[in-house]
């Protein structure tokens, strides 16, 4: 006979410890997306409404011929 199959040891349940003064930069990571994200938002809120207008002039003008 065969032994039975043998189970790991579960894993401890903490993980380990970061120190505060590790260096973690997940926070600079955040404030430049934020910002990129900002700087995307109001680009695209100057430049779509006349894009828009822009393309829409020109598929009136194909359709209406």
């Amino acid at each position: 006979m065969s032994s039975p199959p043998r189970i790991p040891q579960p894993p401890p349940r903490q993980g380990p410890r970061r120190n505060r003064r590790d260096g973690d930069q997940r926070w600079l990571a955040w404030i430049w997306s934020l910002a990129l994200g900002v700087g995307l938002g109001i680009s695209l809120y100057r430049w779509l409404p006349p894009l828009t207008s822009f393309v829409d002039q020109w598929v009136s003008r194909l359709l209406m011929g």
